[in-house]
């Protein structure tokens, strides 16, 4: 191997890769192709620095790391120690992988083009045919394409220098895991020679005319059919014009057939199969349009990811993704931060989603040094990252716009890459946040605003940013001025915003008002879609999901790459909920005779739709009803009148209307309290905790009921300690968890105890009667608002199963109950929690009338029988037990249940990264006093 000649590539920025095709939109298995996976067992090498190490086997595809050679990193803005600031690799850190296989080549292959193709290598590699070194490839996510036509023979033996680190990794980092090897399939594929190498496909559609347009770019002489229909005839570019067919959006994604054939003269031919969509997008004024008509983009980010086979994602899964996506009235999709395997474009054509393909440009940890900026050394590499994303995906009317990368800086490679795109593909606006002048992109982009921030640009004044920003800016923040004239004009896109890192996602419902209620702005795309934990071997079998720190590694940013919406494994975080709700397409809202809806749809006027509505008393449906005519415009509402609901008893009355199957809303018209029946009680209580809780001499506790004012950390509550975990003891959860430890009663009578903590005034009343034991708690934020104020302990362990009536299904907090409708709604105390990857407060449900909790023969129920609606939390562990796990699956899994009962618990927040930045709506504000009155009732039968 020539040695000198791979450290060079490797090494200057400029070199990119050579000897490797043009990229170009992937053939479909309808095409005259054949092809043959490489996936497999393949001879292995492994070494520290680029040198052959011993030779045993792996499997292709996968990652070194996990298979035993070398360190993962998770990092979401830094390097891996090899990676130095100043754009130059540690030649003594230079791991390297060598692959070889021998390959097999059909006898019908003769004379057809032959071509070796590898979907993804992390993150640099060499090829070698037969020993001879033929080609170099960067850019990692894009993937390479080598001809090997005329020069390869069954036997033939290729051998892939796999470099886990080259300068391409400097635009790599991507918030993502730094993992290396053959990530994703390789495949040999053979076609006729004489056919093309690519075809660019341009299609539009004139909404006044109701015409679609194509043009096809090809270099052979080709026939184009549209169905079974000729349209066009040639070479170079093809136009036909006129073309009678219906348009594509994510609302109505309609596909055509479009078949491009190649002839040769001794009668091969080569035919190409595309699914093509007519749409025209643009912006107009401050507005993204297709078709003629304002979006609102309902985005999530995605990364490709699985928790076991890494980057080697499942066709199956990425199905599964889309499904839970339309599911959550999710309309677009950010490609983060990279190109996707074509399935995933496919996928959003034919289901509908609007696509931000996003070119694999990212130097987010020394972008403030100028890499790539105005270095000309840097510019080949963005220039053929965004050249690739652009041959590969450009036939596919679901992308519509093209993001030059993301947090790499600024400068003249990002106006190069501009030129470079609209070059190949000017059908498409242009974005890039990183554009400090808005020279570069046509939208104006941001990310993680504010509600407050959102509302500034709807109403176009200046954006600011004050002294903390700009100190945050020189760590890891992008927050950047920009006054009103300069983007005024333009739409405004948050290409991450609400930042969903286990438990957050607060506050989603503020921003997606503000998208709908500006003109100007255009929508956002959520961080992010899945979390990136990595499946290990965790305690007693149990499986982990592993974050940044799991294998030992420094630096790492630990559990930021846990953002998901949805787990690892797909399984829908609370947060899932939540989105569905904000996100829905048509809004109701309560008038005096029955119902507003609002379409927020573009293109769908609600036709075949009904509104379905039910009265329920504590979750059960008393009366129901249909409107089988809701037909509204897109854009437009109109009033459907419903008959009056009686309302007669006590419970939780609640009105529920659904308008198809994605979009309801749920008013509240009555809390009236009920009182059930209980044993005889008693209650003993000393400094004002409840020692014992009998019912019909049955003790129900197995440890005291106590004052609790804390919860374990979530994310967001540790804020920068997040990444200085020396910082802990400062937060203000640690001070309200050493607070409520040390706190004594200095008033405590009768069942009456008063406590004076960190300024807050907390009161508690107990009393025993014929009905049950009542307990009354005032709290009154004093100097420091309030994490929550209630009581906490643990019951007899018969108790296993809990039904409530308040919101769920799932977890919910003050700020994220959007998407928890009130009802009666059940679980096992084993079901109730939420496990996410790093441990933390979870499983609270809020707007509680009742909490039951039944199991061998006993039966407790706590009743609001006055004041507000209380919130609970039921877990098999105990709040102490959560706050010390490092790891999921180091919590019991079954255990006596710990309730939580609390007349106020703060909110999660979300609107930054690590970051609680609470809204009004989840904070618990100095000098305001909650108040609740339960009744504890027992039954022992």
């Amino acid at each position: 191997m020539n040695l000198d000649r791979m450290r060079r590539d490797v090494e200057d920025p400029r070199i990119v890769g050579w000897g490797r095709m043009p990229q170009r939109a992937e053939r479909s298995e309808a095409d005259t192709i054949e092809r043959v996976s490489l996936r497999g067992t393949w001879q292995f090498a492994w070494s520290p620095t680029l040198r052959a190490g011993p030779w045993g086997e792996i499997e292709v595809p996968a990652v070194w790391e996990l298979n035993g050679y070398g360190t993962p990193y998770y990092l979401a803005f830094r390097y891996p120690p090899a990676i130095g600031g100043n754009g130059r690799l540690d030649r003594h850190d230079r791991p390297t992988g060598i692959y070889r296989r021998r390959l097999d080549i059909p006898e019908q292959w003769a004379g057809r083009r032959i071509t070796l193709r590898f979907e993804s290598v992390k993150s640099a590699f060499h090829l070698l045919l037969d020993g001879e070194l033929i080609g170099y490839s960067e850019g990692s996510m894009t993937g390479a394409t080598f001809d090997l036509s005329g020069r390869v023979t069954t036997g033939s033996e290729i051998t892939v220098v796999v470099h886990r680190y080259s300068t391409g990794t400097y635009l790599e980092d991507q918030d993502m895991w730094f993992l290396s090897g053959i990530t994703r399939d390789v495949w040999l594929e053979a076609e006729p020679a004489h056919g093309p190498w690519d075809i660019a496909v341009t299609t539009d559609f004139d909404h006044v005319e109701e015409r679609g347009s194509l043009r096809v770019d090809v270099d052979a002489h080709v026939q184009v059919h549209l169905g079974d229909d000729l349209i066009a005839e040639g070479a170079g570019s093809l136009w036909a014009v006129d073309l009678r067919v219906r348009p594509w959006s994510a609302e109505t994604p309609m596909l055509y057939d479009l078949r491009v054939t190649t002839g040769a003269g001794d009668g091969a031919t080569d035919r190409r199969h595309l699914r093509v969509g007519f749409r025209r997008v643009e912006i107009v004024g401050e507005q993204l349009r297709v078709n003629g008509r304002p979006i609102v983009l309902h985005g999530v980010n995605r990364h490709d990811f699985h928790p076991e086979r890494i980057w080697d994602v499942p066709a199956d899964v990425r199905e599964h993704d889309i499904a839970l996506m339309k599911a959550a009235n999710v309309n677009a999709l950010r490609l983060s931060h990279y190109p996707n395997p074509d399935q995933v474009y496919r996928l959003a054509d034919e289901h509908g989603l609007y696509v931000m393909d996003e070119a694999e440009v990212e130097s987010h940890g020394v972008r403030r040094r100028g890499i790539p900026g105005d270095d000309p050394a840097w510019q080949p590499s963005v220039l053929a990252r965004v050249e690739a994303m652009v041959r590969r995906s450009r036939n596919h009317p679901s992308v519509i716009m093209w993001s030059l990368g993301n947090e790499a800086g600024d400068g003249e490679a990002f106006r190069a890459a501009r030129r470079a795109v609209l070059a190949l593909d000017d059908s498409r606006p242009v974005h890039y946040e990183g554009d400090t002048t808005l020279t570069t992109s046509d939208v104006y982009s941001l990310m993680y605003p504010t509600p407050q921030l959102e509302r500034r640009i709807g109403e176009h004044r200046d954006v600011r940013i004050n002294l903390i920003q700009r100190l945050f800016n020189r760590l890891a923040g992008d927050d950047k001025p920009f006054p009103a004239a300069r983007y005024t004009g333009r739409p405004v896109i948050a290409c991450e915003y609400a930042h969903a890192m286990e438990n957050s996602f607060g506050n989603a419902a503020d921003h997606v008002e503000n998208f709908h209620r500006y003109p100007n702005w255009a929508g956002g795309f959520v961080w992010d879609w899945v979390d990136q934990t990595i499946a290990v071997p965790g305690k007693d079998d149990l499986v982990r999901q592993a974050y940044g720190g799991a294998f030992g590694e420094t630096p790492t940013d630990r559990w930021f790459c846990a953002n998901g919406i949805v787990a690892a494994d797909r399984t829908p975080h609370p947060a899932y909920d939540e989105l569905a709700k904000v996100y829905q397409h048509v809004v109701i809202t309560r008038t005096a005779d029955g119902v507003r809806l609002t379409n927020r749809h573009s293109f769908d006027d609600l036709t075949g739709r009904a509104l379905c509505w039910r009265l329920e008393r504590d979750g059960v449906t008393v009366a129901s009803g249909r409107v089988g005519d809701i037909v509204t415009a897109p854009g437009g509402s109109r009033e459907v009148r419903l008959p009056i609901m009686p309302i007669a008893g006590p419970g939780l009355w609640a009105l529920m209307v659904e308008v198809g199957d994605t979009a309801w809303e749920q008013f509240e018209l009555a809390r009236i309290p009920a009182i059930g029946f209980s044993e005889w009680a008693a209650v003993d209580t000393h400094d004002g905790a409840i020692t014992s809780l009998r019912f019909g001499g049955v003790e129900f506790l197995s440890s005291p009921l106590r004052l609790n004012l804390w919860r374990a950390a979530t994310d967001n509550d540790r804020g920068l300690t997040n990444f200085a975990p020396v910082l802990t003891p400062f937060t203000g959860v640690s001070a309200w968890r050493r607070a409520n430890r040390r706190t004594r009663p200095y008033r405590s009578d009768r069942g009456r105890t008063r406590w004076r903590v960190r300024g807050a005034d907390i009161r508690l009343a107990v009393e025993a009667t014929d009905r049950g034991v009542r307990v009354e708690m005032w709290a009154t934020a004093g100097r420091h608002e309030l994490v929550r104020a209630g009581l906490t302990g643990t019951l007899d362990s018969r108790l296993d199963h809990v039904e409530w009536i308040g919101r769920g299904r799932g977890e919910n907090y003050r700020d994220r109950c959007s998407g928890s409708p009130l009802g009666r709604w059940s679980r096992t105390v084993e079901q109730f929690p939420h496990a996410y990857a790093h441990p933390q407060e979870n499983g609270n449900r809020t707007g509680l009338e009742r909490l039951t909790l039944t199991g061998g023969g006993l039966t407790l129920t706590v009743r609001r029988i006055a004041g507000d609606p209380f919130e609970a939390s039921v877990r098999p562990y105990t709040q102490e037990q959560l706050a010390a796990a490092a790891y999921a699956d180091e919590l019991p899994t079954t255990g006596p249940a710990t309730v939580s009962l609390d007349v106020a618990h703060r909110g999660v927040g979300g609107d930054k990264p690590g970051d609680l930045r609470l809204q009004p709506a989840g904070r618990l504000t100095r000098g305001r006093t909650w108040h609740t009155a339960w009744l504890i009732e027992g039954m022992t039968k």
